[in-house]
């Protein structure tokens, strides 16, 4: 009955084990490397080609010119 009522000793991690909380003090950089090819493709094929197009819609751009500065002329045009 006296091994009952003795206090149970805690539990130890054998050594060389890694614990939950190590991970916590890991690099964020690993992080940011599973975003990374995610990031790579959004950007390149959503938001380039949408700044790209805001920034056509306000020069007379055609095939073989660079194009010239009309601000709003594009819309007004479309819209009359």
């Amino acid at each position: 009955m006296a091994d009952r009522l003795t206090m149970p000793q805690t539990a130890m991690p054998a050594a060389g084990v890694r614990t939950p909380s190590a991970d916590i003090y890991a690099p964020q950089w690993r992080n940011f490397m599973f975003v990374a090819p995610f990031l790579f493709f959004f950007t390149t094929l959503l938001v380039f080609p949408l700044l790209w197009g805001m920034w056509l819609s306000f020069h007379k751009a055609d095939t073989f010119s660079s194009g010239n500065f009309i601000g709003l002329g594009n819309y007004v045009r479309l819209f009359n």
